[in-house]
């Protein structure tokens, strides 16, 4: 087999080699840790390809108590929800809104730089909200709806304005200029 045309990694940096702990650590925390990992590695001229796992807004997402989440989540947002989908739904708003501030972080960090960039972030699947989720009901045009249990939202990114780069028809496009929110 011809493995010349194979993506292939100079090298791999698990959470260990980054000194993070594995379900503790923030996305800010994992950004900043590759920008510090970028720092070492990069060359004048030489592309630099990173693939950053995140982990701040994997779940479970209710098993903590609404009362621990920071302001204003530990209030429940959508008090006309069942407890349980209130408890999910307000835990990951407030690890978005965290992943948010990170991601803002990164955007800094690697768009004004004088190399071409671009980032693309994406979820690879929907929160469970320990199988809740499957049961919330869902408003989706008719074309979407056998992609209801598994869209892939994204976005791109780049450090020129007025590339504007289109995705699939569940894709969040958004261009530097538009603020992470």
């Amino acid at each position: 087999m011809d493995n010349s045309n194979r993506i292939s990694f100079d090298q791999f940096y698990d959470i260990n080699d980054l000194g993070l702990t594995m379900w503790h650590t923030t996305d800010a925390q994992m950004f900043a840790a590759a920008k510090r990992v970028y720092d070492k590695i990069k060359k004048p001229g030489q592309p630099v390809f990173f693939m950053i796992l995140t982990l701040e807004q994997h779940g479970p997402h209710d098993d903590k108590p609404l009362a621990s989440l920071p302001a204003p989540f530990n209030q429940g947002l959508l008090p006309a929800l069942p407890a349980k989908q209130e408890l999910n739904l307000s835990t990951y708003l407030s690890r978005l809104q965290s992943s948010d501030e990170g991601m803002t972080q990164l955007e800094n960090d690697f768009l004004k730089r004088s190399e071409p960039t671009v980032i693309v972030h994406f979820g690879d699947h929907l929160p469970s909200f320990s199988d809740a989720i499957v049961k919330m009901p869902q408003t989706l045009p008719a074309e979407l709806q056998r992609h209801k249990n598994n869209p892939t939202c994204y976005m791109i990114k780049t450090d020129d304005a007025l590339a504007e780069i289109t995705g699939n028809s569940l894709a969040c496009r958004k261009r530097r200029d538009e603020p992470s929110k």
